[in-house]
């Protein structure tokens, strides 16, 4: 199928009562639209894109005052576009070779046939973008990301499926990245589980020891000489039971401590947003059943929005709650830990005391047992039926902490694994995410390689054909455009041709033309989009020619003569808006024009 041009199109009303709009309009070919300033020239663009594909064609929102008509054909086929605001929008499709007609009413229909039919690839109309050259510098191709501008480059060069291909492979990386997040967050939450069952061992294990040697001692009848400690060594004993007393008390105070410490640690040093992860993290939604984005998280958060569902209305709660525990642990963590190291300093002292004591005890190293001390401190003696009954008391309790220890035990090795396999999936996803950045580097460097050189140097040569001795290189590095300027003393100079104030007004304009051309030539070139029709809002507006230069720095003649050149050629069809009637000296066009609404109220000044 060959390529589609405007046959005709009219304008009733668009946006603002200002604007008048613009009649029938019959097309042979290329037009000039005269208006003078005010009279709607840019809003005249955006309504023939609008009259096109709709509210996705215009730059602008669209309110209740629309209504347009175009008519669009190539060999074979004629498009009839009517589009009023609301929903009153058809589509009529005549074939010209056996006169079947095909009518489209419904809106996302009708923009879904359009991009068939003109080979576009997307329903964002970003392509179609290309064909518009605007004065808004906001709209300007140069000022598009490096995404944007990298799928425009490969479309119009034929190499739409590469770049496809590494966005594919980008979002195979997200995906990646997205399962690694919540790999790190499981794992974590599995060394957590971890370090809590080592607490429970390593704060019960001297108890459990010390419970045994209590029940051995018992059975061997070897805890009769404490008995006989504390009967006929009453001074020393009671400076015994006062040391040991104060060990049970410290083993408690520690227990509670490294406890708290491990609630703490949670947030010691750790990032707001690696927190929020690991909350959000557990949250399914109740529609979908999908898991939250993790990588979204950091945006919502610095939007301020809920870090879930994305609400602006959100009073960020969680992200205060969060804040302070962080803040609490960096606060509290330092002090605990100063704590503990002085509750261990103090038991030592007390523990170095009771070894002076066993050693006066003929090495009696069951005083340096708590339990023992405080079972012989609560009975009468070894045959007292009270402390018979509370051993076997503590037996029982003895063999329900052993198999307690086992079945954590059990856990602790359970999770050691688990923690491994998840070590394996993060180290495993680490290299499939190497891997597929491989592929995409080597893709890149191939549509580099192809595309890139292409483009380049057809916009450079524009930019020189219209800039002449002033011209700059132009450069693609990473999906942005800069102007690389050399000097003699081989030092360079970058610009980035997308900041504004880098480059000046006329620079701006020249480029943006440069882009225009380029695209139109590569259109041809590649046969990649069907749409040969481009609309330009006053091109060469601010460009003017100095007689005191030379000839080939005429910027506003240069780049007419561009335009005359592709018309001569029939390389596109033309629809320039201008207020400036000199164009035609050059361009030579048929035209018409937009009227100026004299029904405004005119303010006086006073």
């Amino acid at each position: 199928m060959n390529k589609f041009r405007i046959d005709e199109f009219k304008i009733t009303k668009f946006n603002s009562r200002r604007y008048l709009g613009v009649g029938l309009t019959k097309l042979d070919n290329n037009i000039l639209i005269y208006g003078e300033h005010k009279s709607g020239k840019s809003t005249t663009l955006d309504a023939l894109s609008y009259a096109i594909f709709g509210i996705k064609g215009s730059s602008r929102s669209i309110n209740n005052r629309a209504e347009t008509y175009i008519k669009i054909s190539n060999d074979e086929l004629e498009l009839t576009l009517d589009r009023k605001a609301g929903n009153n929008h058809r589509l009529t499709i005549k074939n010209l070779t056996d006169g079947s007609i095909e009518t489209i009413t419904e809106i996302e229909s009708i923009n879904c046939k359009l991009i068939d039919l003109f080979n576009l690839p997307s329903e964002d109309c970003l392509e179609f973008k290309t064909k518009l050259l605007y004065q808004d510098q906001e709209s300007s191709l140069k000022k598009y990301d490096s995404k944007k501008l990298w799928r425009i480059i490969s479309f119009y060069t034929s190499l739409s499926s590469k770049n496809e291909e590494i966005e594919k492979l980008r979002n195979e990386i997200k995906s990646k990245v997205e399962e690694r997040e919540y790999s790190f967050i499981e794992k974590k939450e599995l060394e957590s589980n971890l370090n809590e069952k080592r607490s429970v061992i390593y704060s019960s294990k001297n108890y459990i020891e010390h419970l045994d040697q209590l029940i051995s001692s018992y059975d061997n009848g070897s805890i009769k000489q404490v008995f006989d400690v504390k009967k006929t060594s009453i001074e020393l004993w009671k400076d015994i039971r006062s040391l040991q007393g104060k060990n049970i008390s410290l083993q408690q105070e520690l227990n509670k401590a490294s406890r708290s410490k491990l609630d703490l640690e949670k947030f010691h040093e750790e990032t707001l947003i690696n927190l929020i992860k690991e909350v959000i993290s557990v949250l399914i939604c109740p529609v979908c059943g999908k898991r939250a984005n993790l990588s979204k998280i950091e945006y919502k958060y610095n939007a301020k929005k809920c870090p879930y569902c994305g609400d602006e209305s959100y009073d960020k709660e969680l992200y205060d709650n969060i804040a302070q525990r962080i803040q609490l642990s960096n606060d509290e963590l330092p002090k605990l830990n100063e704590k503990i190291k002085g509750i261990y300093e103090e038991r030592k002292k007390n523990y170095e005391t009771l070894n002076e004591f066993k050693n006066k005890l003929n090495d009696l190293d069951l005083i340096l047992n708590p339990e023992i001390v405080r079972s012989t401190e609560d009975f009468e003696s070894f045959e007292d039926d009270k402390f018979k009954n509370f051993i076997e008391t503590q037996r029982e309790k003895l063999n329900k902490f052993q198999n307690d220890f086992k079945e954590i035990e059990t856990d602790i090795k359970e999770l050691t694994n688990q923690i491994e396999i998840k070590n394996n999936e993060i180290i495993k996803i680490t290299t499939d995410i190497k891997s597929l950045e491989e592929n995409i580097s080597t893709l890149e460097k191939e549509l580099e390689e192809k595309s890139s050189k292409k483009f380049l140097e057809l916009v450079n040569y524009y930019y020189g054909k219209i800039m002449g001795y002033k011209k700059q290189p132009i450069i693609l590095e990473n999906g942005k455009l800069f102007f690389k300027t050399r000097f003699r003393n081989k030092y360079e100079e970058i610009d980035d041709i997308s900041a504004s104030k880098e480059i000046g007004e006329s620079e701006k304009k020249c480029l943006d033309t440069s882009l225009l051309f380029t695209f139109i030539d590569l259109n041809n070139e590649y046969n990649s989009s069907l749409i040969d029709f481009v609309i330009l809002d006053d091109p060469a507006d601010g460009l003017y020619d100095d007689v005191s230069l030379p000839v080939d720095a005429q910027h506003k003649t240069n780049l007419l003569n561009l335009i005359k050149e592709k018309c001569v050629n029939n390389d596109t069809q033309f629809l320039i808006l201008t207020a400036d009637k000199t164009y035609n000296e050059i361009l030579e066009l048929p035209t018409t024009s937009i009227k100026f609404n004299t029904d405004l109220y005119r303010f006086d000044s006073q």
